[in-house]
């Protein structure tokens, strides 16, 4: 190969620009925007063409065409492939092949056109354009290859196969030299883009920590705003000086103020007056002494609303307190409203009725303690009125609960009108009511108020629309008073309940003052009350027998059992004396059974004795027994076992057992007249309906009150209401007895009215089962009459 060592040394640019076409071209036509593409890719085809007329001017090597073709054109497009490759960066042999390939480029050219010892800087171009595309990762392929390129290029000068413009020693050593500060710029080169890669690593790491701090740091305070404006309760947050800084929702709520209207004013708004001197007080605390001095753990204080009310709250204070600012106090504010209007009704359900709304006990206690301190210091005369409302339950269990809570309450507002206003009324339980009489003259005044009670207590209750619901109730008032306060509030009501009692058993609607004796009447209870439960398990109860005489025929036609107590050291103990305690602690109705049996089998005993006579039994039932739900039953075991025929048996029952509730009397007694058991109605006369019993009861004896009979023959409006009776009792089929036959003038005035049958001492007192065989066998009613007479 001929090579040409005239041309001169330059440096020219088509030949640096042709030495470098392809990775330019690839670098832009990835990096340019498309409206300069056309020209880059006629880089190639123009650096071609000027390569030409240099060889024609002997400017570069006169080699051959195609040597420049395949170096320009054939490393372009191989480049071109080659920089479509995805991954280079992380992909060790492909970034070996790429800057194999960008130095095969630029070795071809530069050392085709014979200026390649001169031309070595090229290396740097084609290094810095991999460097840039792809980073510092590039500069140790780059550098090991360029000089791989250099070192053959110089090799094919030093064998000749290449052509060069310069002497060979000159070509040797230029190129040599260039290599070697080629070498030194890429590896400068290569570290400093290393070093800006890091130095951009570092920087673009800090970037992103400041980003996701900054992130972090915004949804922080995003959190602690919704927390704070969602929270529950309250928050406050106010400076040194009073400002209000900021007000959450539910302080908005709470106050009445929107946070733009409040925030920025003084906190005196929220705060009423008294408390304004207490706040600058708290915040020279927190100059003074620190934030330690304003740590508060829920006081509790009144705050105003924007309305002007004034309203409970509980406030919590912490001090808050950043780096390089003023000082704040946080307030936790809890509205205390509903919990104090809770408590409230706790604290008045605690001491009032919930139906009435009357003290209860415990409120009257109180009320009582305090009223007998003042009675001891001022030497003052207290009353108590113990009442309870007789035949309530009657009403309660006819009418239904809710009939009988409206007349508790009717009874309560009836007993608060006609006390004075310095009376305490309450209701202690069920039906029973006290009233505390404070500021006394003398006893007049207690027994005032206590008349006043009865009377109004006596008037109907309206329970209802219609008659039916229309109840009669009355009121036993026990009195007991303290004339100095010596006595315990327990010891007052104690007394007054016994006084009641002792009411009850004077005849009910009315009062009853407790004195000495009442206590001994109340130890001699309790007494008999134990005794009393005892004397049905030892069998200390007989039975008595009132004979009642047929007038038609002058015999004995039946007899009423009486029971005694034949108590131990006592002797006989009229019923009296305990039927009152029986009925009162529930003893009545097993005694009644016991009653009901043993007359039965006596009954039984005479129609055997002397079946020609039929001899009946009346036996009294009490209301609790006609009323328990199981008399019938009783009644049919008691006949089965005696083996009694029903017909012979009479049940008296009394008026005000009837009117206890109508319709289940109704019912029991028309269970009991279909059993064949006679009814009898005691006592007939005494009560205010006694004719409408006589309709709507299946009575068929009626036994006239001895009331009536007393005054027979002497008084004249007496004898005729016994008159009217028995010609009622006529028309209606009825039996009528008169009671407390005494005298001869009230037995003949009963004969003339016609009277079936006659009972009473004239005759017979009650009489024990042995004496039953001389009654009956005895003389006729006219014989004794004769005896009586004479």
């Amino acid at each position: 190969m001929s090579v040409r060592r005239s041309a001169p040394l330059t440096e020219s640019p088509l030949v640096v620009a042709s030495s470098v076409v392809a990775p330019l071209a690839v670098a832009s036509s990835a990096d340019e925007p498309k409206p300069i593409s056309i020209w880059v890719h006629a880089v190639g085809p123009l650096a071609f063409l000027m390569l030409m007329v240099m060889r024609d001017h002997g400017l570069v090597a006169h080699a051959p065409v195609w040597s420049y073709c395949v170096a320009i054109f054939g490393s372009a497009i191989i480049n071109k492939i080659i920089e479509g490759w995805r991954g280079v960066e992380t992909g060790t042999w492909k970034l070996h092949v790429r800057s194999f390939c960008h130095v095969a480029a630029v070795t071809g050219t530069i050392y085709v056109s014979g200026w390649g010892p001169a031309l070595g800087m090229a290396f740097l171009f084609s290094a810095q354009i991999d460097l840039d595309q792809l980073g510092a990762l590039a500069w140790r392929p780059v550098l090991g290859w360029s000089v791989v390129g250099c070192a053959t290029g110089q090799l094919l000068i030093f064998l000749e196969l290449a052509p060069s413009l310069l002497k060979p020693s000159h070509a040797q050593t230029v190129g040599f030299l260039g290599a070697f500060v080629f070498a030194i710029a890429i590896r400068k080169a290569g570290e400093t883009c290393e070093y800006k890669e890091r130095t951009q690593a570092i920087i673009d790491q800090q970037a992103i920590q400041d980003t996701l701090a900054r992130e972090a740091l915004e949804l922080s305070e995003a959190h602690h705003r919704a927390v704070v404006e969602n929270a529950a309760e309250g928050i406050v947050t106010f400076g040194l000086d009073g400002t209000i800084r900021a007000f959450n929702n539910a302080a908005e709520t709470m106050f009445g103020w929107r946070a733009s209207e409040i925030v920025g004013r003084q906190l005196t708004a929220i705060l009423p007056l008294e408390l304004h001197g207490f706040l600058v007080e708290f915040c020279d605390a927190y100059r003074n002494e620190g934030p330690d001095a304003v740590s508060r753990h829920g006081v509790e204080i009144d705050a105003l609303r924007r309305d002007g009310t004034r309203f409970p709250i509980m406030i919590a204070t912490s001090a808050i307190k950043v780096d390089g600012s003023e000082g704040l106090i946080s307030g936790l504010v809890r509205d205390l409203s509903q919990q104090k209007h809770f408590e409230e009704q706790l604290s008045h359900q605690a001491t009032h009725d919930s139906l009435t709304g009357l003290p209860n006990r415990v409120m009257l206690q109180d009320r009582l303690d305090l009223a007998l301190a003042r009675a001891r210091r001022n030497e003052l005369m207290l009353g108590v009125l113990f009442i309870d409302l007789d035949r309530f339950k009657y009403v309660n269990d006819k009418l239904g609960h809710t009939a009988g809570d409206q007349l508790l309450v009717d009874a309560a507002n009836r007993i608060g009108s006609v006390v004075r206003d310095t009376d305490t009324v309450a209701r202690i339980g069920g039906d029973e009511f006290v009233v505390l009489c404070e500021s006394n003259e003398s006893v007049r005044d207690i027994s005032d108020v206590a008349q006043r009670i009865v009377e109004a207590i006596e008037r109907p209750f309206q329970l209802g629309e219609t008659a039916e619901h229309e109840a009669y109730v009355s009121a036993s008032i026990g009195i007991a008073l303290s004339v100095h306060g010596q006595e315990s509030s327990d010891d007052m009501l104690r007394k007054a309940d016994t006084a009641m009692y002792r009411a009850k058993d004077g005849g009910r609607g009315r009062a009853e003052l407790f004195d000495d004796a009442m206590q001994d009447w109340v130890s001699n209870r309790l007494e008999t009350e134990t005794a009393l439960r005892r004397a049905l398990v030892n069998d200390e109860f007989v039975l008595h027998y009132q004979p009642v005489v047929d007038v038609s025929t002058g015999q004995v036609a039946s007899f009423e059992a009486l029971i005694r107590w034949d108590r131990p050291e006592h002797g006989i103990v009229e019923p009296s004396e305990f039927i009152t305690i029986a009925e009162e602690t529930g003893m009545m109705r097993e005694i009644g059974e016991w009653v009901l049996r043993e007359s039965c089998r006596e009954a039984a005993d005479w129609s055997r004795r002397w079946p020609e006579r039929c001899l009946g039994i009346a036996v009294n039932v009490s209301s609790r027994q006609l009323l328990g739900g199981a008399i019938v039953n009783v009644v049919v075991d008691a006949l089965n076992a005696a083996g009694l025929d029903p017909a012979l048996l009479t049940l008296e029952l009394t008026e005000s057992t009837l009117i206890d509730d109508a319709v289940s009397a109704a019912q029991q007694l028309g269970a009991l007249r279909d059993l064949g058991v006679n009814v009898a109605l005691d006592d007939f006369g005494t009560g205010y309906s006694s004719l409408t019993y006589l309709r709507n009861f299946p009575i068929n004896i009626i036994k006239v009150d001895r009331s009536f009979v007393r005054t027979l023959g002497t008084d004249h409006d007496d004898t005729a209401i016994v008159a009217g009776v028995i010609s009622l009792a006529r028309n209606l089929n009825l039996k009528v007895v008169a009671e407390g036959i005494e005298t001869h003038e009230q037995l003949a005035t009963l004969i003339m009215l016609s009277c079936d049958y006659v009972q009473g001492y004239l005759f017979s007192p009650a009489c024990a089962a042995s004496e039953i065989a001389a009654l009956v066998l005895g003389p006729t009613l006219g014989a004794r009459i004769e005896a009586i007479a004479s």
